[in-house]
């Protein structure tokens, strides 16, 4: 993604009339979770599939796009259309909830515009915003990235919390001939390289041809307390970073933008 990425067209957006769902608090939370790594308001889709949201922070460098399915509720009723949402406001009623496993109910008022939020002892109406005075949603680039490998999450906030303490950048190298996914800090004094083989670490590894990218540390840092499970890495040389998991029934991908390199 580039700084001059271009977000949808500008016809007024189609806000939802319809919409009524029971979820477990903790799934929609997690889900909810995993779109502030970059922005703080967003465009829910609440379409006959589940809830999607494409998202781009406001320097056009990073951008979520998040998918949580019908099935993950425990019922689900939309009409299609989209609803603005600050997700801090709405993490906040969910969070009054009894437990991650406690039902809450969601009810769209048309005429309030408000998103009622019912637990088993409380009722709380989140004022949603207008969708179109949230940033317009990217273009989904269509990038043929040549690598991807598949790193644990965990393994993965490892390295990027390591190059912290040598570097705010990060290198991604992905070397085929060793089967191997490099993760290095290189600062004025001090350097540091994470070395992740198939054979130790990597859970899948797919390359045609050595990359180097270089990323901000502080998106990578806004990332990995987001992640879980085996992530997928798709990458190529000196272009951006998708990041592709599962959480908790979501399915989440981001997109960081490199820093290129002076030659």
């Amino acid at each position: 993604m580039s700084a001059e990425a271009e977000g949808a067209d500008d016809a007024p957006t189609t806000e939802a009339e319809t919409f009524t769902a029971t979820v477990e608090a903790g799934v929609l939370d997690s889900y909810l979770d995993c779109l502030t790594a970059f922005v703080d308001e967003a465009k829910v889709e609440l379409t006959a599939d589940g809830l999607h949201v494409e998202a781009i922070d406001a320097a056009n460098v990073a951008g979520v796009f998040a998918d949580l399915p019908a099935g993950e509720f425990e019922s689900y009723d939309a009409g299609g259309g989209v609803v603005g949402v600050n997700i801090g406001k709405l993490q906040t009623a969910i969070g009054l909830a009894d437990g991650s496993e406690a039902i809450v109910t969601l009810y769209l008022d048309p005429e309030t515009r408000k998103l009622d939020v019912d637990g088993s002892d409380f009722s709380y109406s989140v004022g949603l915003i207008d969708p179109d005075s949230v940033r317009q949603s990217p273009d989904r680039p269509d990038l043929d990235l040549s690598n991807r490998v598949t790193l644990g999450a965990d393994q993965f906030k490892r390295a990027v919390d390591g190059v912290e303490n040598v570097s705010d950048h990060a290198g991604f190298h992905v070397e085929p001939d060793d089967e191997a996914l490099f993760i290095v800090g290189e600062g004025d004094l001090d350097d540091l390289e994470f070395e992740f083989t198939r054979d130790d670490h990597l859970h899948d590894f797919d390359a045609e041809g050595p990359s180097t990218s270089l990323f901000s540390h502080e998106y990578l840092d806004s990332v990995t307390g987001k992640l879980a499970g085996p992530v997928d890495i798709d990458t190529d040389d000196q272009m951006p970073i998708w990041l592709t998991f599962e959480r908790n029934g979501a399915t989440v991908e981001y997109m960081i933008a490199p820093r290129i390199r002076n030659t």
